[in-house]
């Protein structure tokens, strides 16, 4: 570790491109003209393109394309090409979602370009976007809001499981405006199908997945299947996931945390308190016609997981929902549009937080959130080389959590949105441009003193947000685009009222009631090349942040808040700073060998953020804490990543090999440690029985094998929790 640590990363990414490309350029051939994905995410996606034989693999007969190719929903409610989408995104569906499912919805995601995760053990993952977290990234599920507590701290689980979902959708960058300001850092839509969009072609079609994982013993299973009645559709769907405590290489403390404050390293090869147990089910129905459809779905969601933040001590947290969804579409022409789309969805959450000792557990927290959500898109009628869509978009929450620590009072969230995005194509120029108008009123009991009291607290933010974009393909298949935009968020009730001890993250939390609406500026350049025998993608932003809500580490306190430098939590306060974020998303593929039956890809893959502030004038944590100022990093930001991998595919199988190296984080915040680099080497195996058909996917993965120990440094329990240990995966995927 310490040779691959000496050597500069950006030494391995030069010479990696440089192969790539001089590589690419001898081996393209027009006449064997093949998609290739992006290397960004995975390997090569399976998915059938009728109208392009000439992409023809060796693996199937059927014929297959690059996820470029696929309609991102999320980033245009037009319905563009992911390649035609200025902002850098990503697309995991059919063969590659299987290869990526793992515990979490951040485990699933944390190898995509761009995207790390809070890792808080299996049983709750939440994924960061180029160093966002919280709520300046958005996970939606079907277009809506998830509605959940799972931005109000890393411990509590995302409702929307990923096992269920068949396709998730990411989208960086600007062109989040559609789903509100917040979503500055980007929009991951889980699509569950649990309202039918079309009639089924047969009387039943349906779906089976099952997995396997030996690091937790995990065992989950997902299905779902569709039937029609005359012009409506029914669907029922349900999963399952159960695991026991996480095997791990090595200790669960790190070294850096055992020598700085002399933390036990606890106990070896295994992490305590990290089982989880989950059910969930969905049933919908839809009244499907020539001009539209309308439906609904009702669904119910059940978790038991560990909370590994306190080793010697038993935590578990119970998650409850249930959740309604109504879905009206008109596909006519009507006045000025051409379609329409009306969503509304209720969620009824709750969980509750169990700790004790020798198995005896009691509640001692229970968060509520109820939330509602309608929104409705309306898409123009195209005129002449000009086309757009507008919405309009509110949402309402209804938050309490009583118990010992309840460090955020009672609150009710209300916000509305109007957007408008336009595109105007001028062969071979697109230009885009997009405006957004939001207001959010919070309305909540002020905490004083830690204790929750009549003293009404009442605000209102109005924000405004616009983006433009131009893309020139100025060779077919070749794209480089250019992206502007300025957002602004308005603070969250926990970003303003926190008030107490956060065990789960081992900090105790103060809040700024007078925190203003932070702003952030994002320019970013796009650079593709999507088909021949060799592809290429590059995303470089830069984000500008004024009054950036940043949660700041002041020095160790006692659960009262009282400082004292032998302390167990870490004094944390929000607190409105200037900052930067620099970083970008690259990766390249190359069809090495070809021939009838064999083909081998090679396919690289880095990405990184650099995150850094100016420090506050003036910097006066609470309680008499020393008004030492902070340095100039942002904490808890992700370390560069680069990715290699050699896959060979024939008709039945394919073969592929991966090998990570994370670098060490030493551009570390404030009162932070930090972290090693690592070197990770995985092996994927994918058969296929029947290809003609090709409706049975069997994998096997062995990950981590060589048993690294890794740490998540966008994690808070990344002294206290590592990867994984080295695991073998199975999973199959059949439809019907």
């Amino acid at each position: 570790m310490k040779l691959f640590s000496s050597i500069p990363v950006h030494f391995f990414v030069t010479i990696s491109l440089a192969f790539f490309l001089s590589t690419g350029v001898k081996a393209e051939d027009a006449a064997q003209e093949k998609a290739q994905d992006d290397g960004g995410d995975h390997s090569a996606l399976h998915h059938p393109e009728p109208e392009s034989p000439s992409t023809e693999s060796p693996h199937s007969k059927t014929a297959q394309h690059s996820d470029y190719d696929e309609l991102v929903v999320i980033g245009s409610p037009l319905g563009k090409r992911r390649f035609d989408v200025i902002q850098g995104t990503s697309v995991l569906s059919q063969e590659t979602l299987e290869r990526a499912l793992q515990s979490n919805l951040g485990q699933t995601l944390a190898e995509m370009p761009g995207i790390s995760s809070t890792a808080f053990g299996p049983g709750a993952g939440r994924p960061i976007i180029r160093g966002l977290d919280g709520p300046r990234m958005r996970v939606i599920q079907n277009g809506m809001s998830t509605m959940d507590a799972s931005t109000t701290s890393p411990d509590h689980q995302v409702v929307a499981d990923p096992l269920a979902a068949s396709r998730i959708e990411i989208l960086r960058g600007a062109g989040t405006l559609a789903y509100g300001p917040s979503a500055i850092g980007g929009v991951i839509n889980l699509d569950d199908g649990r309202i039918p969009q079309e009639l089924p072609s047969d009387i039943v079609e349906g779906s089976l997945r099952g997995l396997y994982g030996s690091a937790a013993n995990e065992k989950a299973a997902a299905g779902g299947i569709t039937t029609k009645l005359g012009p409506v559709a029914f669907r029922g769907a349900g999963l399952f996931r159960d695991s026991s405590n996480l095997q791990i290489p090595g200790y669960a403390t790190s070294s850096q945390l055992n020598e700085a404050r002399g933390t036990p390293l606890g106990p070896y090869g295994v992490a305590e308190n990290t089982s989880t147990s989950t059910k969930a089910g969905t049933l919908g129905a839809s009244w499907i016609g020539e001009d539209g459809l309308l439906g609904g779905a009702f669904g119910a969601f059940d978790s038991s997981y560990g909370v590994p933040s306190e080793p010697e001590v038993d935590i578990m947290i119970d998650v409850s929902q249930k959740r309604g969804d109504v879905n009206g579409k008109i596909d006519r022409p009507f006045l000025i549009f051409d379609s329409a789309d009306f969503k509304y969805a209720y969620g009824d959450y709750q969980h509750q937080e169990l700790e004790g000792e020798g198995g005896e557990l009691e509640v001692v927290t229970t968060f509520k959130d109820k939330g509602n959500e309608g929104r409705i898109d309306l898409v123009q009628k195209p005129w002449r080389d000009l086309h757009g869509a507008m919405g309009a978009q509110v949402i309402s929450r209804d938050y309490v959590v009583t118990g010992e620590e309840a460090f955020v009072p009672p609150s009710e969230t209300i916000s509305w949105g109007l957007y408008a995005v336009e595109e105007y194509h001028l062969e071979p120029f697109t230009f885009e441009a997009g405006v957004r108008f939001e207001r959010q009123t919070i309305q909540a009991k002020q905490v004083v003193d830690g204790a929750v009291v009549n003293a009404p607290y009442n605000r209102d933010w109005n924000t405004g947000s616009f983006s433009l974009g131009a893309s020139w393909e100025f060779i077919e298949n070749w794209l480089v685009g250019f992206s502007l935009s300025r957002t602004e968020r308005a603070p969250t009730a926990e970003e303003l009222l926190s008030n107490g001890p956060h065990l789960a993250t081992a900090g105790f939390e103060t809040g700024d009631p007078n925190l203003d609406k932070e702003t952030g500026l994002t320019i970013e350049g796009t650079f593709r090349k999507r088909r021949g025998r060799w592809g290429f993608g590059a995303n470089i932003y830069w984000t500008q942040f004024d009054d950036f809500i940043a949660l700041l580490n002041y020095g160790y306190v006692e659960e009262d808040g009282t400082p004292d430098t032998n302390g167990e939590l870490m004094g944390r306060q929000y607190t409105p700073v200037n900052a930067q974020f620099f970083g970008g998303e690259i990766t390249g593929s190359v069809e090495a060998i070809q021939t009838e039956h064999f083909t081998g890809v090679l396919d690289v893959g880095f990405d990184w953020v650099k995150a850094t502030m100016n420090p506050p004038a003036s910097f006066n944590p609470p309680g008499g804490a020393p008004a030492t100022s902070p340095n100039s990093r942002l904490p808890r930001i992700p370390p560069a990543r680069l990715k290699f991998g050699i896959e060979g595919r024939t008709e039945r199988a394919d073969l592929r090999f991966e090998l990570w190296y994370v670098t060490p984080q030493n551009r570390t915040a404030a009162f932070e440690l930090p972290t090693d680099g690592y070197l990770m080497l995985n092996l994927m195996f994918t058969a296929h029985p029947f290809p003609d058909r090709d409706n049975v996917t069997f994998i096997v993965q062995g990950r981590n094998l060589t048993n690294a120990e890794g740490r998540v440094a966008s994690s808070f329990l990344k002294d206290l929790l590592p990867l994984p240990a080295r695991e073998a995966r199975v999973g199959l995927k059949v439809t019907f």
